[in-house]
């Protein structure tokens, strides 16, 4: 079997990290700064989500030469999470013309290839690889959040092939990553039916533009909060518990022998809509609205007009966001004819359905790419 040689990571590439700017220097317009959270998990560059600058006039004097270029790499060396092969991951994105000019910040650090040497292509894979992670989850400071710098990456070494090689394997890992693309467009456009299918359906509920009659939330249902769970409570198997974002874990025990519509009750996702599973466990962090009256409701048509509806308008607090019985006595929502909820609901479990083989097909995907990954940096391509 071949291997292709490696050398130290610094005499492939030229890289740099950002400045230390502090919060005082911040302002609200001038030279874009990047932040870690502007490079995504999908590797692209989102600068609408963080609002710092410099003035031009503070660029020019102190740090023009951290002004990235068209076509340099950026990554995050703070903020960085590990997977569940216990090695840490970046996040890498390319810079294009649109998102100039842009300063580099503290916790970001920007690469450029060595003429004759190298490709940033090969390298923004190679981030990705084992090889590249399980040396920097070696090295890294932090223990509270993960980071790394400058001195770290001089500490690695990266398998490199020939010019001509790099470019060959780029193009093979190029079509298996459109592929997830695809994919993941499918699964958006996919995620949008049963929104756009209810809306067709019943129409706004804030308006009830059909004339249906209206109920309050607390008049078909008993919302009712249940003991917290806490992290140490939960197990690897049992019952299933729900809080916030849906199943949490497992516990031992249950206190819902049929599903139910959960309402998240406080914290930053104060006011998500849930659906528990059968004989799972509702922690206190979720609202169960219990006892649905079904002469009246389908429990997905109940799911979804809270959704569409929204809960934000029940919601106390700003400090500390919640939800209590008293603010959901606020709630009413229109109930349309139960034959057309029961036809929803069939619609629903259909595209539910299709979901469910296309996140098997995203796995599948996921499953090939990362091989393929693995196996060009292990010189089997």
């Amino acid at each position: 079997m071949k291997h292709w040689p490696t050398r130290p990571l610094a005499d492939a590439y030229w890289f740099q990290e950002g400045p230390g700017v502090r919060k005082w220097q911040f302002l609200n317009s001038g030279i874009k700064l990047l932040n870690v959270a502007n490079i995504t998990k999908q590797g692209a560059l989102d600068l609408s989500k963080s609002d710092r600058y410099l003035s031009k006039e503070e660029v020019t004097e102190k740090y023009s030469h951290f002004l990235v270029d068209e076509g340099d790499l950026v990554i995050a060396s703070s903020g960085i999470s590990f997977d569940e092969d216990g090695l840490l991951r970046t996040r890498g994105a390319f810079v294009g013309p649109q998102h100039l000019p842009l300063c580099l910040n503290t916790s970001t650090v920007r690469f450029k290839p060595k003429e004759g040497v190298s490709t940033l292509a090969w390298l923004r894979y190679w981030l990705d690889s084992v090889e590249f992670r399980g040396q920097i989850t070696r090295l890294v400071t932090g223990s509270a959040q993960q980071n790394f710098g400058p001195s770290h990456l001089k500490a690695t070494n990266i398998s490199l092939p020939p010019l001509a090689e790099q470019e060959r394997i780029v193009k093979l890992l190029d079509e298996a990553d459109e592929l997830r693309k695809l994919r993941t467009q499918a699964d958006r456009r996919t995620a949008s039916l049963i929104p756009a299918l209810f809306h067709q359906m019943f129409g706004d509920p804030a308006k009830n533009l059909k004339g249906w009659p209206e109920v309050k939330l607390v008049e078909v249902t008993s919302p009712k909060q249940w003991p917290t769970i806490t992290q140490q409570q939960l197990t690897k198997s049992g019952f299933p518990v729900f809080g916030a974002n849906g199943r949490i874990g497992f516990y031992s025990d249950f206190n819902h022998e049929e599903p139910t519509v959960l309402i998240t009750c406080r914290g930053a996702t104060c006011g998500t809509i849930n659906v528990s599973e059968p004989k799972s466990y509702v922690t206190g962090n979720a609202m169960a609205l219990d006892e649905p009256n079904f002469d009246l409701l389908n429990l997905q048509y109940l799911e979804w007009v809270l959704r569409v509806r929204g809960a934000q308008d029940t919601i106390t607090g700003t400090a500390q966001p919640q939800i209590t019985r008293q603010s959901l006595a606020r709630v009413t929502f229109p109930v349309a004819p139960l034959p057309l909820q029961t036809e929803f609901s069939q619609r629903v479990t259909e595209i539910r359905e299709l979901e469910a083989d296309q996140t098997a097909s995203r796995r599948r995907l996921d499953d090939l790419f990362q091989s393929l990954v693995h196996r060009a940096f292990a010189s089997e391509l």
